[in-house]
């Protein structure tokens, strides 16, 4: 056999696999979208049959296919971030109800950025926030208030992480940067649950201390000058764990 009849006959191979390849792709899809209403009916019942006390308070999306897989995403009607998948693969069906809904990870991960928005309203500044708790350990009052996306900035339920440069290495002046830096923000009326905060020399960057669940209580009592004197030290006594603070130095 020449080059041209083997080239020929390597190109017809290859159009033949992907004729089938590509009619098998379209008789998939056709499939799905036969199956699509008893589908539907079968992640409509497991609702119904797993989260009965869940559907005062939801809407139900339309099933969608995609990638072999069909899905119906779960909204709560109080917010659109907190939702859940019901699956159907494989004749199997899952869903992310634990992850996505009770611990409500979607949510808090959008409720991040609405705070550190609040923030760099108030502030001009932008702030880097976490939660300060999971969602299903909050109370049921301040879930109410997350779900509401109500003043969030006001209410002490994230953490803010920033770094803060220091001229002079003694507790005297990190304690007063510190409890300002605390107070100014309070004026703006935010106020997280505490602060982690990494405090840096100016003068030699290679220290630096990492100081955890600082509070605006902790950071204004008389005390708190003594608590900076024994991170200093690296003396790790009652003034620090009284006051649940913890710290690590870096480099």
């Amino acid at each position: 056999m020449n080059k041209q009849k083997r080239l020929t006959l390597g190109m017809g191979i290859f159009a033949f696999f992907i004729f089938v390849a590509f009619g098998s792709i379209i008789v998939t899809e056709k499939a799905a979208i036969i199956m699509a209403p008893k589908i539907e009916k079968k992640l409509t019942n497991y609702l119904y049959d797993n989260y009965q006390d869940l559907l005062g308070n939801i809407d139900i999306g339309k099933t969608s296919y995609k990638n072999t897989k069909f899905y119906t995403k779960i909204t709560d009607k109080n917010n659109k971030y907190h939702y859940f998948y019901i699956n159907y693969q494989n004749k199997q069906i899952t869903d992310t109800y634990k992850k996505d809904y009770v611990e409500a990870k979607p949510l808090m991960n959008h409720l991040v950025k609405v705070i550190e928005d609040e923030i760099k309203q108030k502030t001009d500044k932008d702030y880097k926030v976490k939660m300060s708790n999971t969602y299903p350990n909050f109370t049921t009052m301040v879930q109410e208030r997350l779900l509401k996306e109500e003043n969030l900035s006001e209410l002490r339920c994230y953490i803010i992480e920033d770094n803060i440069m220091i001229d002079n290495w003694n507790k005297e002046t990190i304690s007063k940067e510190i409890i300002n830096y605390i107070n100014d923000l309070e004026k703006e009326n935010v106020t997280p649950n505490n602060f982690s905060l990494t405090i840096t020399n100016k003068k030699d960057i290679t220290k630096s201390i990492k100081i955890d669940n600082i509070t605006t209580e902790t950071a204004n009592k008389k005390e708190f000058i003594n608590v900076i004197d024994n991170i200093l030290k690296n003396k790790n006594d009652d003034t620090i764990t009284n006051n649940r603070i913890s710290y690590r130095y870096l480099n």
